[in-house]
């Protein structure tokens, strides 16, 4: 111990020694110190490339000697899969690194981290079970992305399956059940070692664990329970490395094996056929036996339902429809066989989290003239359990408990050594400096061609939207510093800067554009945009007052935006693409203005332009409910209430504004208009008479519809309907 801790001092010294003449004929040079860093920078990176290279010419001559001795002159072993182990492993590690880099590399960055926007589910069970079948027959919308195509037969090690909702990654048969007990297991390791290294945080969502119908019929319960142990060694290890309990999904597949099954689907409705057939578990804990026979008896007892309504509604009966609950009753054993080892509770082992038992088919023999059958690709059950019951599942992940004490285990053990790692703090700041000035080069290219010296105003507002995402990238990439070169609670000269010139041109140019005529346009505004410009109006006060009020908890963005419509009707020198970018343009300019004295000069401007507009509208709220109707809210029809075919001419319509949405909206409205205002006593008597007015029209309003309502009876063609 002492010989290793002197050797260690002595390094010590020597690279302390090191720096120190470096540094000092550095400074003896008149050079900038930063040039010393870069040299000791390049000396130690030859050090440590040397050191690096030495150790693997030793690995490689020991390497080359164990392989002497084992006769190097054998050629490996090939699997029955045309590969040998070392060869499965490099396809494995492949195949996994480049699903990942496509991931990384996908739209999904613009939501987050791309490994974690979306849920991963994993598949699982013994070859030729009908997983990849399954997935493939589900009808999941996937895109047209870089990666390996899923192939006909046994999955050879990993299938991925990216949709909408969801990532379902169908694993080999051989890692639930083995071939090879060791090549396998040691494939599942490496597995899900590379799982937990890429999302650590959420490694996995759920799994589903796969059993077919016709195993579950036809072999014996030795056969099932050796079944269940494999499967259930294989979770076990999942559930330790990623130290993590998952929902497990019982599938059921291969159901079009049990007699009367696809006949019986015959009457079910296609849309019905995408909706998962099966149960799903509320409650946590009880026996699993007891959970199975409870989630069986339920689908049972709803297939004996559906058999009533079936037998209603069909003229030619088939026997299926009869016999199917009582064929499907003969799985139970088979069932409780297999999860009597895959699922239950064991002093020896942490309890899997069941979640539900559910049925699919994916294929289906129809019956020719000639008494054969030919097998036709029609997923049936799979669909809606990939896209809606997984994934409302994700929160259900926990952390075992065994894994906080080892987290907590390691993190003292990492502070032990930090010390140690200090020794080469300067080389990082090297490198995190070069990086970072690198990075800022790069944007500063990017936006090297903003110019705002526009004449046209449309032209400043693409410079100003320009020139904002810079700022935010700029800001984003010193958020992102490890090391806050200008200070810890500032930000550097030249971002400051690009803040003073958006503030100023934004003010001088595009508000002075808005603000200045703005009396004018009031007085001589039509009554069909009024709505419009109260809603900018009082929009952009209720924003700057917000921003006065410092409060942390109330975010700019979360206030209702400016419409893009009180732009166009303000100054007709925008045009609809740059009144689109002002509400995200203001709400910047307000978030970066440090001058209360400005912010109130603009507030007073609007109130007093607000007050001409609502005295020029005294007596008359119709703009109050022309906007409301604008927000998109749907109107009462009396489609909503008859349900004919025929189509009604001038039928009676109730306007959005006199709907609960409506409604809810202008209650709101008002809210904003009394925050808006600080005449309280001249805006108490204008919204005492528009509820006043808004009532009166709100019941002549439903009484004429509810007077004309009889005219729905035009809709209905015939007696039928």
């Amino acid at each position: 111990m002492w010989k290793k801790t002197l050797k260690f001092l002595m390094w010590l010294v020597i690279i302390a020694l090191i720096s120190g003449i470096v540094i000092g004929v550095t400074i003896l040079l008149g050079r900038p110190i930063l040039e010393g860093v870069y040299a000791l920078a390049v000396i130690f990176g030859i050090w440590l490339f040397i050191i690096i290279i030495r150790k693997l010419i030793i690995r490689m001559r020991a390497k080359a000697q164990v392989n002497r001795i084992l006769n190097q002159g054998a050629a490996d072993e090939q699997s029955d899969l045309g590969m040998n182990d070392s060869q499965l492993l490099k396809e494995l590690r492949r195949g996994w690194s480049k699903a990942v880099t496509t991931l990384k590399k996908s739209q999904l960055k613009l939501k987050g981290n791309p490994l974690y926007v979306l849920p991963w589910y994993m598949v699982i069970g013994k070859p030729r079970s009908g997983k990849s079948t399954a997935l493939k027959n589900a009808k999941l919308l996937l895109p047209e992305i870089d990666l390996p195509k899923q192939t006909e037969g046994s999955t050879l090690n990993l299938a991925w399956w990216l949709y909408e909702e969801a990532i379902v990654i169908d694993t080999a048969g051989r890692y639930a059940v083995p071939d090879d007990e060791t090549r396998d297991r040691k494939e599942w390791s490496t597995l899900l070692g590379m799982l937990a290294r890429h999302k650590q945080k959420e490694p996995i969502n759920g799994l589903v664990v796969v059993v077919s119908a016709d195993r579950l019929l036809n072999n014996n319960e030795d056969s099932l329970m050796e079944e269940g142990r494999q499967v259930r060694a294989s979770v076990n290890e999942l559930m330790e490395k990623l130290e993590v309990h998952v929902p497990i999904y019982l599938m059921v597949t291969k159901c079009d094996l049990i007699d009367g099954f696809s006949d019986w689907c015959g009457y079910v409705p296609e849309k019905s056929l995408l909706q998962p057939m099966g149960f799903l578990k509320e409650e946590q804990g009880g026996d699993i036996h007891t959970v199975l026979d409870q989630a069986l008896d339920s689908v049972l007892d709803r297939m004996k339902d559906l058999r009533l309504l079936m037998l209603e509604r069909s003229q030619n009966v088939d026997d299926s429809l009869l016999t199917l609950p009582r064929n499907m009753e003969k799985l139970r054993t088979g069932l409780h066989a297999f999860i009597k080892a895959a699922l239950k509770e064991n002093p020896y082992q942490d309890t899997p989290k069941f979640r539900g038992l559910y049925f699919s088919s994916s294929q289906q023999n129809i019956a020719a003239r000639d008494g054969s059958t030919t097998a036709r690709d029609h997923g049936m059950f799979l669909q809606q359990l990939f896209t809606r019951v997984m994934p409302a599942d994700r929160g259900l992940l926990d952390t075992l408990p065994s894994a906080a004490r080892l987290r907590r285990a390691a993190l003292q053990y990492s502070l032990s050594i930090g010390g140690g790692l200090t020794l080469f703090a300067f080389i990082a700041l090297t490198v995190l400096f070069t990086s970072d000035h690198a990075r800022l080069k790069e944007i500063q290219s990017v936006y090297s061609s903003i110019d705002l010296q526009q004449k046209g105003i449309n032209e400043q507002v693409y410079a100003l939207s320009n020139l904002r995402d810079l700022i935010l990238e700029l800001g984003n990439e010193e958020d992102s510093w490890i090391i806050p070169w200008p200070g810890r609670f500032s930000r550097s000269e030249q971002l400051e800067k690009l803040v003073t010139a958006y503030n100023e041109q934004f003010s001088q140019q595009v508000l002075a554009t808005l603000d200045n005529p703005l009396k004018k346009t009031i007085a001589m505004l039509e009554p069909e945009v009024t709505s419009d410009m109260a809603g900018g109006l009082i929009r952009r006060i209720n924003l700057i007052k917000t921003r006065m009020q410092g409060n942390p908890e109330v975010s700019l963005d979360d206030k209702p935006a400016i419409s893009h419509e009180y732009l166009l009707v303000a100054n007709n020198s925008f045009n609809r693409d740059t009144a689109l970018l002002f509400n995200d343009l203001y709400i910047t300019y307000l978030r970066q203005t440090q001058s209360p004295a400005r912010l109130a000069e603009e507030s007073g401007t609007l109130q007093d332009a607000l007050l001409q507009l609502i005295k020029r509208t005294y007596g008359d709220y119709s703009w109050i409910i022309a906007w409301a109707n604008s927000q998109g809210f749907d109107p009462v029809t009396l489609e909503q209430f008859w349900a004919g075919s025929r189509d009604l001419e001038g039928s009676p319509v109730v306007e959005p504004a006199y709907t609960l949405q409506g409604h809810e909206f202008l209650v709101d409205f008002l809210i904003e208009l009394e925050a808006a205002s600080d005449d309280a006593s001249r805006l108490a008597d204008i919204k005492k008479e528009f509820e006043a007015y808004y009532e009166r029209q709100y019941i002549k309003a439903w009484q004429e519809f509810a007077e004309r309502f009889g005219e729905g009876k035009g809709k209905l063609r015939d007696k039928k309907e």
